[in-house]
């Protein structure tokens, strides 16, 4: 479970860092003095931040007002699981916060651990990724909300799993080739496989993972780039690895056809490096075998 231990719960906020309005050019009129909305939120108000949140103010004003509310019920319901109630019993007042508030991240960590723990995986996938929209959000997601680099990568390899174990290929959201979050560069990314059972062939459904995969290339502009492709089936190692390496030459001349073969390597590595779960444990074997079959880009 995500929420505790490990996850940042701001339960009060010194008006030192509260106190700003949001200088971006916003007109003066409508920047209003967060230091009340600091004052509400460490007095547990939620009536209080939700008047202050429909004052005519900035659009980045209401954000963090949204925002901190969504932050106050969180931390309610965190406070209920850490007495030993179970997370997943909070399932409707999570959703009903990100409906209301939009988040913040924490709301949909914690939405992505009940569909995990459900075996819901292209949920658990969806949750984490709005979650790390939010993390990337510098605005909306000031660095005292913020998790820290561990844990992001975290949410990153969560967002991943669920990914591969939830068999998402069709894109749910748009491509998200940015390979920046909160002034880290991220190193890889992790794609379902593409490919027809068992063929070297880009399957239907991969046809939009490939787009996404070579939008992903594009935005590390001049970066040394190695693709590796993982395979397991049913059949015997030397098998797999020949299979991977095919699919690795399918991949080499579709990106060489974009012109990026200079700084793009491709490789099959067949079973040798199997996918080890973020959180420990294990999956049924279809999961697992998803899991499995995967392609990592990864930036040297």
């Amino acid at each position: 479970m995500a929420i505790l231990p490990g996850i940042p719960l701001p339960t009060r906020i010194a008006c030192a860092i509260g106190l700003f309005l949001w200088a971006s050019g916003t007109d003066p009129a409508f920047a209003c003095d967060t230091g009340a909305l600091v004052d509400a939120f460490n007095a547990a108000d939620q009536p209080r931040l939700a008047t202050l949140a429909a004052e005519k103010c900035s659009g980045e004003y209401r954000s963090l007002a949204d925002r901190l509310q969504g932050l106050l019920a969180f931390n309610g319901i965190a406070a209920s699981v850490a007495e030993g109630k179970p997370l997943a019993g909070f399932a409707q007042p999570l959703e009903e916060a990100a409906r209301a508030f939009g988040g913040p991240w924490h709301v949909w960590d914690a939405l992505g651990d009940i569909a995990r723990e459900g075996k819901d995986y292209a949920a658990a996938y969806k949750a984490y990724t709005l979650a790390l929209e939010q993390v990337r959000d510098d605005i909306g997601t000031p660095d005292w909300m913020a998790p820290d680099t561990a844990y992001t990568h975290r949410l990153l390899g969560l967002a991943d799993e669920m990914r591969l174990a939830g068999n998402v290929k069709p894109l749910v959201f748009r491509c998200p080739c940015s390979w920046r979050m909160r002034g880290m560069t991220l190193k890889e990314k992790v794609f379902p496989d593409m490919f027809e059972a068992g063929r070297d062939t880009i399957s239907s459904d991969g046809a939009a993972l490939l787009q996404e995969l070579t939008g992903n290339l594009k935005a590390v502009g001049g970066a040394r780039v190695t693709i590796a492709v993982h395979v397991r089936t049913e059949g015997n190692a030397s098998g797999d690895m020949a299979l991977s390496d095919a699919r690795a030459r399918t991949l080499s001349e579709k990106i060489g056809a974009l012109g990026l073969r200079q700084q793009v390597q491709t490789m099959g590595l067949g079973r040798v490096l199997p996918w080890r779960p973020v959180d420990g444990g294990s999956y049924p074997p279809d999961v697992t075998n998803r899991l499995n079959n995967r392609i990592v880009i990864r930036v040297d």
